[in-house]
C-alpha cells in the first residue's frame, strides 16, 4: 500500500503525524533549529559542521573530508563516519547558503521518517490504533534522542534509518520478496556507515539467519522457512562495505594525520577499579536518565524478563531477535564502558530495545487474549505516564537552550546542579563564542583569507571557534605534550601566523605576551594579533 493511500484510509496515520507536529513545538524546535553548535557537546557538533562547511568551500570532493583544525596537517584532512549527510548538507549550502537549520532539519526529518516507519510496523504487527501511535511517541520521549535529532551528530539519524530498515525487513519476511531484503540491507548499511553501533538489530538478524542453517534450531526458535542460505549474501555485502569504509578511514587518517576522533572500543576491562565505580555511577545517575526515564527502563526490563518466563506463549522468532538485541545492548555497554562519562549520544542506538520489547509484550497480551492492554484503566495509566515523560523531556530539552524558558523556570525537574551546569554552558557561550557567529566578514576585511592559519584561544576543542569563524588553523586542542610558550612556538613552526583571542583575560597570561605582535583588529570580545617570533 502506498504511503499516500495509507494516510488517507487510516485516520491514525494523520493523528500520528499530528502528534509529531505537536512534539516539534513542545520540544521548542523552532527556537533551537536556527542555532549552530550550541549547548552541551558543542565540541562534537562543531566537528560535524566543519566537515560540511569544508566540503561546501573546497570543491565537494567526497573522498577528501577535512575540518578546520589543521594541527595534524595543513589541510585538516581527517575522516570519521561515512560523510554522506555532510556531503548532502554541503550541496544544499552551496545552493541556499550556509544555514545550520538545513542540517538540523535534515537530521530531524530522517528521525521522523524512522518513527513513521516504526508506526507502520506497529500498525501491521499490533492492529491497535492506540498502541501503534503510543510506541513511536514513547521512543521520542528519550531526552538524548530529542536533543540530537534536531542536531548535527550522526547517531540519531542512524537510529532513524535502522527503524526504516527494520520495517522493510519485516516486509521481506511477510512477503518473501528478496528485493525487499536487499533494500532493507542497503538501509542498514547506510545506518552502519553513519554509526557502526547502529547495527545491533542487523547483527541480531544476521545471527538468526545463521542459526536457521540448522534444521533443529530453525524449528525450536520459530525461524520462518522463507530464510535461505542465499539470503545471507546481502548481509555479507553490508559487512564487506562497512569493513572497507573502516579500512579506508584508517588509511586516510594515517596518510594525512593521526586522527582526532575516537575509534575502536573502550572496554570495561581496561578500567581501574576506582574509575569503574565512578563510570558506573555516571552511567546510572546521568547517562541512563538522559537515554530514558529510569522507571521506564525498569518497566522495559521487567517486560522482557516476563517474556522470557512466558517464552512458550510468545512469538518465538521475534523473541529470539529481541533477546539477541537485548544482549547486544548489554555487550555494547561493556565494550564502550570507558566512554560513559559525558558521551550520552553513544547510547542513542540502544533505544531500539524499547520498541522491540514493547511491541512483543503487547503482541503477547493480544495473542494470549489477555485484555490488560485494551482496558481503559491500563490505557489511562499509559497515557498519564507518557504525558509525564514528554513533560520531563520538554523541560530538559528547553533547559539546554534557555533557562529563562517559562516551562523551565517553573519546573522542579531540573535540580540545582543541572541548572548550574546549563547556566555555565550558556553563559560561557555568550561571553566567549557569541561574537564569533558574525566575525567572519570582519576577518575578511582585515585581510585574513579562510586559508590563513590562526591560533584560536581559549578553545579546548578542535573546531568550535574555527568553524564559527570559518578559519583554518589550530586551537587549544592538540600538542598536549607542550604548554605555554613551547606550544606557541610549535604552532608557529607549523605556519601559524595570527592569534585570535576570544577571552580578554587570556591577554594577562605572561607566556603569551612575548608573542603579541601587531594588534590588527578588535571585534566585541575578540582581539586579533599578528604573531611575533621570539
Amino acid at each position: 500500500m502506498k504511503t499516500g493511500s495509507f494516510l488517507i484510509r487510516n485516520k491514525s496515520g494523520l493523528i500520528f503525524l499530528g502528534l509529531l507536529f505537536l512534539l516539534f513545538f513542545a520540544y521548542r524546535y523552532p527556537h533551537s533549529i536556527q542555532k549552530g553548535a550550541f549547548s552541551i557537546h558543542m565540541w562534537r557538533q562543531s566537528d560535524c559542521l566543519s566537515f560540511a562547511l569544508n566540503y561546501a568551500e573546497e570543491g565537494m570532493k567526497f573522498f577528501q573530508p577535512n575540518i578546520h583544525w589543521s594541527g595534524g596537517n595543513p589541510d585538516g584532512k581527517t575522516a570519521s563516519e561515512f560523510p554522506i549527510i555532510y556531503y548532502i548538507v554541503a550541496g544544499l549550502w552551496r545552493i541556499f547558503g550556509q544555514h545550520e537549520w538545513i542540517f538540523r532539519t535534515l537530521n530531524l526529518l530522517i528521525v521522523y521518517l524512522g518513527l513513521f516507519y516504526l508506526f507502520k510496523f506497529c500498525r501491521e504487527f499490533l492492529e491497535s490504533d492506540f498502541w501503534v501511535m503510543y510506541i513511536p511517541v514513547l521512543v521520542f520521549t528519550s531526552p538524548v534522542l530529542v536533543f540530537y535529532s534536531n542536531n548535527f551528530l550522526m547517531n540519531a539519524p542512524a537510529l532513524g534509518l535502522v527503524l526504516i530498515a527494520g520495517y522493510y525487513y519485516w516486509r521481506y519476511l511477510t512477503g518473501n520478496r528478496v528485493s525487499i531484503l536487499y533494500l532493507a540491507m542497503g538501509i542498514f548499511l547506510l545506518a552502519g556507515l553513519l554509526k557502526i553501533t547502529a547495527l545491533l538489530l542487523f547483527t541480531a538478524l544476521l545471527m538468526v539467519h545463521l542459526l536457521s542453517l540448522s534444521g533443529k534450531l530453525r524449528k525450536s526458535l520459530g525461524i520462518p522457512d522463507t530464510l535461505r542460505p542465499l539470503h545471507l549474501i546481502p548481509f555479507a555485502l553490508v559487512i564487506i562495505f562497512t569493513v572497507l569504509w573502516i579500512v579506508w578511514t584508517q588509511q586516510y587518517n594515517q596518510t594525512y594525520t593521526s586522527g582526532i576522533f575516537l575509534r575502536g572500543i573502550f572496554p570495561i576491562w581496561d578500567v581501574e577499579l576506582y574509575d569503574g565505580f565512578y563510570l558506573g555511577s555516571m552511567l546510572y545517575t546521568k547517562l541512563l536518565p538522559s537515554l530514558f526515564h529510569r522507571s521506564a527502563i525498569a518497566i522495559i526490563v521487567g517486560m522482557f524478563i516476563w517474556l522470557l518466563i512466558k517464552r512458550t506463549h510468545v512469538n518465538r522468532f521475534f523473541l529470539t531477535v529481541t533477546t539477541l538485541v537485548f544482549c547486544g545492548a548489554l555487550a555494547f555497554i561493556i565494550l564502550f564502558f570507558r566512554a560513559f562519562t559525558v558521551h550520552d549520544y553513544y547510547l542513542i542506538n540502544l533505544l531500539i530495545v524499547v520498541p522491540m520489547v514493547s511491541v512483543l509484550f503487547l503482541r503477547y497480551l493480544k495473542s494470549n487474549r489477555i485484555s490488560l492492554s485494551e482496558s481503559r484503566a491500563f490505557k489511562g495509566m499509559a497515557i498519564a505516564a507518557l504525558v509525564l515523560m514528554v513533560y520531563n523531556t520538554m523541560v530538559v530539552q528547553r533547559g539546554k537552550y534557555d533557562l529563562r524558558d517559562t516551562f523551565v523556570k517553573h519546573s522542579f525537574l531540573l535540580d540545582q546542579e543541572t541548572r548550574k551546569f546549563y547556566n555555565y554552558v550558556l553563559d560561557d557561550y555568550k561571553r566567549r563564542f557569541e561574537a564569533l557567529e558574525t566575525i567572519t566578514p570582519y576577518l575578511r576585511e582585515l585581510g585574513l583569507n579562510r586559508e590563513d592559519r590562526v591560533l584560536s584561544i581559549p578553545d579546548g576543542s578542535p573546531n568550535i571557534s574555527l568553524y564559527m569563524m570559518d578559519q583554518k588553523g589550530v586551537s587549544g586542542f592538540g600538542a598536549g605534550h607542550l604548554t605555554g610558550a613551547d606550544r606557541i612556538r610549535h604552532y608557529m613552526e607549523k605556519g601559524i601566523e595570527y592569534l585570535v583571542i576570544n577571552d580578554p583575560h587570556e591577554l594577562n597570561k605572561e607566556y603569551l605576551k612575548p608573542f603579541l605582535g601587531l594588534k590588527i583588529g578588535e571585534y566585541k570580545n575578540v582581539t586579533v594579533y599578528k604573531l611575533k617570533g621570539i
